[in-house]
């Protein structure tokens, strides 16, 4: 990216941003980079598939008010069946709450005209200790997610004695189609040099990858080896990725707090403040 008048004082400039989020989730999020100095790469390091329609998935539809509580853990689960969803209910039923895991998920409700209760914290445990499960003693929840990832929010409500049904409505699949922008940051950010080195005196690169799930940073790690001994700053979304990518050898990492644009993007400017940078390039 040519850096135009006044680009120096951008508060990313000079910055080299590698964007993983899937194919069409990322737009909104590179444009504000850039918009702020960055130059951004797009390494989508996941596929998402969405299931088709099935039995248990018409059948979840057709009785969406027998739950009390509907809880949808991400923007892809909602992408994924609410067109199902509203082929069967034309308007909601009324007395049962939503839950989205983020503000991003509960925006995304809200296009279909559901109003989504968030927790503070978007994570499991935020959503676990939100009133509305301090008693789930025989409560009817719908749990709305992904294939396989975590399930500490499944274990917990039945461990708290919910009538707990889980439907997974797409999955996630490792993607090579971010590979040539992983190249091309590790050709500019020194990935294949050892900290000593490419964080030398002169010219020192500032170079970040953003990394919203653990599955995404298994790719990562598969797709740039090299990378654990770099000087490329990991931006995570919450301690149990930063804990997989310490194990890996990283050590350059912050911890965003939440997967969700806002909060990558502000752990981010907030390093990028604090930290100076020495010119490069």
């Amino acid at each position: 990216m040519t850096a135009g008048p006044g680009a120096e004082l951008l508060p990313l400039a000079g910055w080299h941003v590698l964007v993983t989020r899937p194919a069409g989730r990322a737009d909104a999020l590179a444009h504000r980079l850039r918009e702020l100095g960055a130059d951004v790469g797009m390494a989508p390091l996941l596929a998402i598939e969405h299931f088709p329609s099935s039995e248990e998935s018409r059948h979840v539809a057709q009785h969406l008010d027998r739950y009390d509580v509907v809880i949808v853990t991400s923007v892809n689960a909602v992408q994924a069946w609410l067109p199902v969803l509203a082929d069967f209910w034309p308007q909601w039923p009324l007395a049962q709450a939503w839950v989205a895991i983020g503000q991003g998920t509960a925006g995304a409700l809200a296009a279909y005209g559901i109003a989504a209760q968030t927790p503070a914290e978007p994570t499991s445990e935020g959503l676990l200790a939100m009133p509305l499960f301090a008693d789930v003693r025989d409560r009817r929840v719908l749990l709305v997610a992904g294939e396989g990832g975590r399930d500490a929010i499944e274990q917990a409500l039945r461990a708290g004695g919910a009538n707990l049904t889980r439907l997974a409505t797409y999955r996630r699949v490792a993607s090579t189609a971010g590979r040539a922008a992983i190249t091309a940051l590790a050709a500019r950010c020194a990935v294949d040099q050892p900290a000593a080195v490419a964080g030398s005196a002169h010219g020192k690169p500032a170079c970040a990858v953003l990394v919203t799930s653990a599955d995404a940073l298994q790719n990562l790690l598969a797709l740039a080896p090299g990378l654990p001994r770099s000087r490329v700053l990991l931006v995570v979304a919450s301690e149990r990725i930063a804990a997989l990518a310490r194990a890996a050898g990283s050590a350059r990492i912050i911890v965003a707090g939440g997967a969700d644009d806002a909060r990558q993007l502000a752990a981010l400017l907030q390093h990028a403040a604090a930290e100076p940078r020495e010119d490069g390039e």
